[in-house]
């Protein structure tokens, strides 16, 4: 998704669905369900993604680690 401009970024709720969204809520998922639950799957999109790029980031760690003792 593009970046939400200024403007937008100053309004809570807009923040608030523009999140929904990144962590692939819809409109229709979100009127099934509480505000805290929705909540709770932001913030396990969240890990999850920091998860996956903290991994990769290990990896490429150990990649330039090996290279550099197969010198």
């Amino acid at each position: 998704m593009p970046p939400l401009p200024r403007e937008l970024k100053e309004r809570p709720g807009i923040v608030w669905l523009y999140t929904c969204r990144m962590a692939g809520l819809g409109m229709a998922d979100l009127k099934g369900m509480r505000i805290d639950t929705a909540e709770a799957l932001m913030e396990l999109d969240e890990f999850v993604q920091d998860s996956i790029y903290n991994s990769k980031e290990r990896e490429e760690q150990q990649s330039a680690e090996d290279a550099f003792w197969s010198l």
